[in-house]
């Protein structure tokens, strides 16, 4: 008895086989991808909330944020603070296009590199980081404990990050 039945590819892709698609652009799209950033952005934002709890005068300071690296699983939190002394060389790229590095920016009161969202993603890039694998928790104020909108610095500096 003979069949009439062909096999079907499980996966099919436009433009090019699976190899030179490369598996971690599929990964990104399941439901496993989803769970563990979701996992990592909690290990960040716990992170955040210890810095602050465990910090002399942690909740007066005006931001905390989370960050976290998807390939590698490192996370940190970061107040806003002064400028570091060491910058990636990524970050100097993206302050330049807003004015640099201590400038005002495009707001009329947050200085360039001062930003916890800065401090946060600078740490991740002098660990070894790559920009793309970089996710920020949401900016949260540590004397309310509520989240507030990113400034247009960071907003625009960051717009790739904030909004994966």
């Amino acid at each position: 008895m003979s069949s009439n039945i062909q096999a079907t590819p499980l996966v099919t892709m436009k433009g090019g086989d699976l190899m030179s698609k490369g598996i971690s652009g599929l990964f990104k799209k399941t439901l496993g991808h989803r769970l563990r950033i979701n996992s990592l952005k909690s290990k960040a934002l716990s992170k955040a909330q210890k810095l602050v709890e465990n910090t002399a005068g942690g909740r007066g300071k005006a931001m905390v944020v989370g960050a976290f690296d998807e390939r590698t699983g490192q996370t940190v939190a970061a107040f806003a603070g002064a400028i570091p002394q060491k910058i990636a060389p990524e970050l100097l790229d993206r302050a330049k296009t807003i004015g640099g590095i201590g400038s005002l920016g495009l707001t009329d009161r947050n200085t360039v590199g001062a930003c916890a969202e800065f401090h946060a993603i600078n740490q991740l890039l002098l660990k070894g980081s790559k920009m793309s694998d970089i996710h920020l928790t949401n900016a949260i104020r540590p004397r309310t404990g509520k989240s507030i909108p990113y400034c247009k610095n960071c907003q625009t500096m960051f717009n790739d990050i904030i909004n994966k």
